[in-house]
């Protein structure tokens, strides 16, 4: 582990408070990875670089390239906005902890209507796909600063770096490979490329109930 015993040893801090840092640690290391795979199977809510998939599912909805650059643009900048608000939500709710797991929980909720667009909405496709995509990115980024603030807290400042680099390092790794992964299903459902949306934002959806966890 990339916090160890020694590392709190001139910190005064009692040895139980110790132990519960070093499980919050480890549980962030798999958040880190399991949010990689959310980023890697479904491309949803990082940033327009990292939306093939998104630009892709849009495409077979039969989105126009007018709709496509709204898709890639507004999400990320209703969510820049409403992140401003975001410690006014940490007031409210008491705690940083509660905002995540409540933005957490909304989040998962709402890739269920986002992956069942194709079955569940004969027309406008791409407006309900608009809407729901928003909300996604805007529910994926709204707890950023309450976690980042809260795991930074847990980390001893001098370890910080080398610390959030692994942590970084390891959920790339799984971007990388999950997005590749991603790739062969949909090539694999070519026939029925709705089917292969299904199943790799099915799988991020599953990946994003790990993260909550």
């Amino acid at each position: 582990m990339f916090i160890n015993a020694k590392t709190f040893k001139n910190m005064s801090i009692p040895f139980s408070i110790i132990k519960k840092i070093k499980s919050s640690l480890k549980l962030t290391i798999g958040e880190a990875v399991s949010s990689a795979a959310v980023q890697g199977f479904g491309n949803a809510g990082i940033s327009s670089m990292n939306s093939q998939y998104i630009s892709a599912y849009a495409i077979a909805m039969r989105a126009t390239n007018s709709e496509i650059s709204l898709i890639l643009a507004l999400p990320l900048l209703v969510s820049s906005v409403i992140q401003l608000r975001a410690a006014d939500l940490i007031k409210k709710l008491g705690s940083r902890k509660k905002v995540a797991v409540l933005v957490g929980l909304v989040n998962i909720l709402l890739w269920l209507p986002f992956i069942f667009i194709p079955f569940l909405f004969h027309s406008n496709q791409v407006w309900w796909f608009l809407g729901f995509f928003t909300l996604i990115t805007v529910f994926w980024t709204l707890d950023d600063p309450a976690w980042d603030s809260l795991v930074s807290d847990l980390v001893p400042l001098r370890r910080r770096g080398k610390f959030f680099g692994r942590r970084k390092l390891m959920g790339g790794a799984v971007l990388l490979a999950t997005s590749f992964i991603a790739g062969f299903i949909l090539n694999s459902f070519e026939s029925n490329i709705f089917i292969g949306f299904f199943v790799i934002f099915s799988s991020a959806m599953l990946a994003r109930c790990v993260s909550w966890l």
